[in-house]
């Protein structure tokens, strides 16, 4: 008898330490379950993402990415495409040609010691692609095609004709371009030119580079025989990383804080359809 007395009493003295440990360790282990769940997560311009829906190229570059300062994650023109919305880019990001587009008399004495021009180059009008209302809407692709967004975005090449491209190298840069040609504006031919080919009145020339791994960036040949470019969401400007006019992408300097746009991809023509 007094030994079951004995257990009833133990058994009552033991029940709170139980529900003591039961909360002392349960409530770490959510904890750390949340903690595991966090590490699951990276963020992209405010969304989240589960790391393991991305590839291990694009989580290396959004911790590359994330590390830089907000106003140089402006400057950005590349998104990996595992990050991209997966909505219905011809319906909702057409694309406009510029409005207000400027005349502009050609000094040939001025641009006979530039690469040659047929007639057909967009003019440098950074007032337009600089205004507030704008300047969100082209990133350095849209502006190299001389024709621009209806929303704020960064445009992909081959976003508009679903073939985006896989790796951040010329030859998919390229292709995937292409491949958006009719989509652009009226339409766009895209194809490999020499820096001493003269366009026709309805061509111009824009050249590609890459910062391997980070980004890729694109110029454009103005009709003054200069060339311009935008990069990400910040002003169209036609100088480079020193300041100085840019006479030539292949030999301008390239080399910003943060970034290297380094690999030159060559020039191209596009046409005009």
């Amino acid at each position: 008898m007094r030994r079951k007395f004995y257990h009833k009493g133990l058994v009552k003295k033991l029940i709170p330490v139980f529900l003591a440990l039961t909360f002392f360790f349960t409530t770490p282990i959510n904890s750390l379950a949340k903690d595991v769940s966090d590490l699951n997560i990276v963020t992209y311009e405010g969304r989240d993402f589960n790391k393991y829906a991305l590839s291990q190229k694009t989580i290396k570059w959004l911790k590359w990415y994330n590390s830089l300062p907000a106003e140089s994650q402006q400057m950005i023109n590349y998104v990996p495409s595992d990050l991209q919305m997966s909505i219905s880019l011809k319906s909702s990001v057409p694309l406009l040609y510029e409005s207000e587009p400027l005349t502009y008399e050609t000094d040939s004495l001025m641009i006979s010691s530039l690469l040659p021009v047929g007639g057909g180059e967009p003019v440098y009008n950074p007032a337009y692609w600089n205004d507030s209302t704008r300047i969100k809407k082209a990133n350095c692709y849209v502006y190299s095609m001389d024709v621009i967004c209806t929303t704020d975005r960064k445009l992909q090449p081959g976003e508009l004709s679903g073939k985006i491209f896989n790796t951040l190298t010329g030859e998919d840069i390229i292709s995937a371009a292409i491949a958006d040609g009719p989509f652009l504006g009226d339409g766009r031919v895209i194809t490999s030119t020499t820096a001493d080919e003269v366009p026709a009145d309805n061509q111009y020339k824009v050249a590609l580079v890459i910062a391997p791994d980070q980004d890729y960036h694109w110029y454009v040949q103005n009709s003054d025989g200069n060339w311009s470019h935008k990069r990400g969401w910040t002003e169209a400007t036609n100088v480079d990383a020193n300041g100085d006019l840019i006479t030539d992408p292949q030999t301008c300097n390239r080399e910003y804080e943060y970034i290297d746009y380094h690999i030159w991809c060559g020039y191209y023509m596009v046409t005009r359809l």
